[in-house]
């Protein structure tokens, strides 16, 4: 009898453990809404930042736009939302903001109550699955001409660089982003001299609005794989930059190191 008793227990909590790793659609989600739900969620998840990967930006622009889809109930927003917030939390602690990784954490919690742990196994990413969700996603926004959501949530969380260009002494040790087209470069002045030229490299940044070039200031062994593509050709790079305070020198142009990129 006891035999029979902890092989029912054991059955018991297997059954419980798949179900906690899978679920199934609820009925009241649509199935177009579920599958591109999963689809986001998962790159989110898979998201590392190496070569090759997927362009983040463009992942969290595609996610804020799950919500045009169609008319949605409580339980589809709910799935929408929370993936969205697992994408923008993952962009978050890429690119360094402050409780970026909790924000990741509690958003991918609420998604995961929704469809499971297991349906975010990378197995479960069918392939160019989301360029058609991306097309989907563009006719059922209602969005004016040129909207951009990288835009939008830049001007809204994160320091910019013109802004650091015009106010440098009180925006040291801080974080902004440079956007723009890169190019190999060899200038090495002030606080950024040619004694870091064996640890830093080098590049030209012109920024996509038209603002002021920056030069930044790559470490070789972090972005070594960048640094090989740029000897070849110039190169589009969304950066995480910072002035440290020990390098500003009174008098520097726009000179900055990097923290984090994104390039493609």
């Amino acid at each position: 009898m006891r035999k029979v008793i902890l092989g029912l227990f054991f059955c018991v909590v297997l059954i419980s453990g798949c179900s906690s790793q899978m679920k199934g659609k609820p009925a009241d989600i649509s199935q177009d809404i579920w599958n591109e739900s999963i689809q986001y969620a998962i790159m989110a998840d898979q998201f590392k930042g190496v070569d090759g990967d997927i362009d983040l930006v463009d992942l969290m622009a595609d996610a804020g736009k799950l919500k045009y889809l169609k008319d949605q109930n409580t339980n589809e927003q709910d799935l929408t939302n929370n993936v969205r917030n697992m994408v923008v939390g993952k962009f978050e602690e890429y690119y360094g903001y402050e409780n970026g990784v909790k924000n990741f954490k509690e958003a991918r919690k609420a998604v995961v109550s929704i469809i499971g742990e297991g349906m975010l196994n990378k197995k479960n990413l069918k392939g160019d699955y989301a360029n058609g969700i991306s097309k989907k996603l563009d006719a059922a926004e209602d969005k004016p001409e040129g909207y951009s959501y990288k835009k939008a949530y830049q001007d809204e969380h994160r320091l910019k660089a013109k802004d650091v260009q015009y106010d440098m002494k009180n925006n040291l040790d801080k974080d902004f982003v440079v956007e723009g087209t890169a190019t190999i470069n060899d200038y090495y002045n002030y606080g950024f001299g040619s004694d870091i030229e064996a640890k830093y490299f080098c590049a030209r940044v012109i920024p996509d609005d038209g603002s002021d070039s920056w030069y930044l200031y790559f470490h070789r062994d972090s972005f070594k794989d960048l640094f090989e593509s740029l000897k070849s050709k110039d190169i589009h790079v969304t950066t995480v930059s910072k002035i440290p305070s020990y390098r500003y020198e009174e008098g520097q142009g726009n000179m900055a190191e990097v923290q984090k990129v994104n390039w493609r």
